[in-house]
């Protein structure tokens, strides 16, 4: 577990580590979230979508656009109006 201490100021310094996993940068923003057990949770939060660039890895290796079609579950098709109950009028 890493750990860090609060200052006089109420500053935080966040370890390394941390930094690193998250991805944190000079101007990051964070967001302290109070859970509903009475915890906390510190997100990082998105200023703008160019902030979220590289918040998911690329894969290790190409894939073509049909591997990506092979590896996916079909969409389940839509009833047709003939499936459909009947619309209940008055």
């Amino acid at each position: 577990m890493t750990s860090a201490t609060v200052t006089s100021k109420g500053q935080v310094t966040i370890p390394v580590d941390v930094r690193t996993k998250l991805g944190l940068r000079p101007e990051s923003w964070l967001a302290y979230v109070t859970t509903a057990t009475g915890g906390s949770e510190i997100h990082l939060q998105a200023a703008s979508i160019q902030d979220l660039k590289g918040a998911v890895p690329r894969p290790s290796e190409p894939r073509s656009p049909q591997v990506v079609a092979a590896s996916t579950s079909p969409m389940p098709s839509s009833p047709s109006s003939a499936e459909l109950p009947a619309a209940n009028t008055r």
